[in-house]
């Protein structure tokens, strides 16, 4: 073959792997490379047979949240000023106690048996079944849902005969003005409940349901999820407490309801150690709420029941149950990986150089040039 042939054959085999180079960067390996430089995720989804799963834990709040007439007494005209304006001779806690609603004064909770939940360990009977179920009863106070009652289980579910059905019943010596006019019901694991009184959800929503006082019965069945995300603190208690611990402040404290933590007792108290949710460390705060593991709940049938006797009747009964033993599970995971990068990018050089395009053109352009 003539040099002048040799050179020219040369230099278009050259720009045909340029030409071909850019092609595979421009279709292909810029959008991959982005894809695995940000670290995209995507969510998985399988449904499990399982021999056991977690009760839920209720959370009861509300609506409205707080009393009108104490409200009016102290002239608040939002549910800030709870947290924010100082009461001579009340500390905040006395201020939020009295403008929420008090469990065993403004209302009560009774099993379907009659038998009545008190604060502390309770042994209560399942729905028509044999078996017991233990809950550790406490209050919580919330940023916008006031004082709330949480029944967090000490037990796993192994049959769908754990069910529970409870009776709210209101004090008739309520004011009319303070009226309550349905219940906010809030279901979250034994370990997401932190979430509730700040209401943060910075990964998953927690399921919130509302049960109006003009029905008679409310019947909702569950469906349990697990959720496990990339990154994520191992105890969101734990972590808002050291932060909280943290703040330069002589008496640390929060307004809301954090294991280990004592409530603020004054405005003063509570302007110190705010910033580390409204200042630079909010970014801290709210990483506190990411979890690497969540279980939650979502609702798979709801059934309500208009009165049959009393209509005036100041209660209403709400049953709770997981239907089957199945758990749906949820995983946040890598969109592309390392070993999916090199087999992806490695399949396409061979694409690009191999079979399809440059065998051909370097066979056609030897055949001319001889």
């Amino acid at each position: 073959m003539p040099p002048k042939k040799v050179v020219c054959n040369i230099i278009l085999q050259a720009l045909t792997f340029v030409f071909l180079g850019f092609c595979f960067i421009y279709f292909f390996m810029k959008d991959q490379m982005a894809t695995f430089m940000k670290g995209r995720t995507t969510i998985t989804r399988r449904v499990e047979n399982v021999n056991s799963v977690e009760f839920p834990t209720i959370i009861i709040c509300f609506k409205p949240a707080t009393k009108l007439s104490i409200a009016k007494k102290y002239g608040f005209e939002s549910h800030n000023d709870k947290f924010y304006t100082d009461v001579p001779n009340k500390t905040l806690p006395q201020i939020f106690d009295e403008i929420s609603y008090g469990f065993d004064e403004d209302y009560s909770i009774w099993n379907y048996n009659g038998k009545k939940i008190h604060l502390g360990s309770n042994n209560i009977d399942a729905y028509y079944s044999s078996v017991k179920m233990q809950f550790q009863v406490e209050t919580i106070k919330t940023y916008n849902s006031g004082t709330c009652i949480k029944l967090e289980p000490r037990f796993e579910t192994v049959s769908t005969a754990y069910k529970l059905r409870l009776s709210i019943q209101l004090s008739s010596s309520i004011d009319i003005e303070d009226k309550i006019d349905s219940l906010l019901l809030i279901f979250t694991s034994n370990t997401s409940w932190i979430n509730i009184p700040m209401n943060i959800w910075p990964q998953y929503k927690s399921l919130k349901t509302k049960v109006d006082l003009s029905e008679e019965y409310t019947h909702l069945n569950l469906q349990p999820e697990e959720e496990y995300f990339k990154d994520g603190t191992e105890s969101s208690s734990d972590c808002l407490k050291e932060l909280i611990k943290r703040q330069n402040c002589s008496y640390p404290c929060w307004t809301t309801t954090i294991p280990g933590i004592p409530f603020c007792q004054t405005v003063k108290d509570f302007n110190c150690v705010k910033d580390v949710w409204l200042g630079i460390k909010g970014k801290d705060f709210l990483n506190c709420y990411m979890t690497k593991k969540a279980t939650y709940y979502s609702l798979m049938d709801r059934v309500e029941n208009p009165y049959h006797k009393d209509k005036n009747a100041l209660k209403t009964d709400v049953y709770i149950g997981i239907r089957s033993m199945k758990k749906v599970i949820k995983e946040e995971v890598f969109v592309l990986t390392l070993q999916d990068l090199i087999g992806s990018v490695g399949g396409s050089l061979g694409l690009f150089f191999g079979f399809s395009f440059s065998a051909v053109l370097f066979s056609c352009l030897n055949a001319f040039f001889q």
